[in-house]
């Protein structure tokens, strides 16, 4: 039972059967411990009407597209796609909100957060033409890393402040399941997802903001670009920071 709960050679594992500390590494942002118990958990979405997508687009060659469904505290399991078109990615995109609307009956409201950086800024485009040529309601939230923090005196940029947004809610939910709380982020068993997550580093500048390393520094670090790490955070934002519980923020019409 105790296996089956928390996986056997988990974080989780050692430290509640255990007694032994995560083996998380100290200079990552997200404790491996967080993002374990995250996938072990189960959030109750029955009550929760708003589907957003988060969309990290692939650069390179080698990396992924992926598209992260969420309800509530829910995050379902990735869609992933080697690079595609700007086309072809806005169609999966839509597709994949049919497939949930359908899934799910009451959701009456659609976020979608897209990577607005480099290539993803063409899918943001054509994703809010073809919006407006189809009537569809759905919200379009564009995220640009590189943009300024909403709280300029803590982080270096977007990505940092959502990063460590992220981080607080993964570490409430962890302090939640010690606590035998309810859940409040469920996460896909997803080993990649788990990979990225738990191995961003951050800094900390002599201004004592933080700056998590760029995409480019942890693809030659780790062999792989954080696009699913990247997407799940993205489903959590909005144009102006998290949608969790610690800020809330407007969004863009298509």
């Amino acid at each position: 039972m105790l296996k089956r709960k928390y996986h056997e050679g988990s974080d989780p594992w050692r430290v509640r059967v255990l007694g032994e500390f995560p083996k998380g590494e100290s200079d990552s942002l997200i404790s491996l411990e967080a993002v374990e118990t995250s996938t072990i958990r189960e959030v109750n979405i029955s009550n929760d009407y708003i589907l957003n997508i988060g969309a990290d687009i692939a650069r390179y060659g080698d990396d992924e597209t992926i598209i992260a469904p969420r309800i509530g505290g829910k995050v379902f399991d990735l869609l992933t796609y080697s690079k595609k078109d700007t086309m072809e990615t806005v169609g999966n995109i839509l597709r994949a909100v049919d497939k949930f609307k359908s899934m799910y009956h009451q959701i009456n409201r659609v976020k979608i957060k897209t990577d607005d950086d480099g290539l993803g800024a063409g899918v943001t485009d054509r994703l809010k033409e073809v919006i407006r040529q189809e009537r569809l309601k759905y919200e379009i939230v564009p995220i640009q890393n590189g943009s300024s923090a909403i709280e300029k005196d803590k982080y270096y940029n977007k990505a940092s402040e959502m990063w460590d947004n992220m981080r607080e809610e993964l570490d409430a939910n962890l302090s939640g399941f010690i606590q035998n709380k309810e859940a409040i982020i469920q996460l896909p068993n997803d080993d990649k997802l788990i990979k990225q997550l738990s191995n961003r580093k951050y800094t900390v500048d002599s201004k004592g903001k933080i700056q998590i390393e760029s995409k480019k520094e942890m693809k030659k670090r780790i062999g792989e670009s954080p696009d699913r790490a990247d997407a799940v955070i993205y489903s959590f934002a909005e144009n102006n920071n998290t949608d969790l519980s610690l800020l809330k923020g407007g969004s863009v019409w298509g």
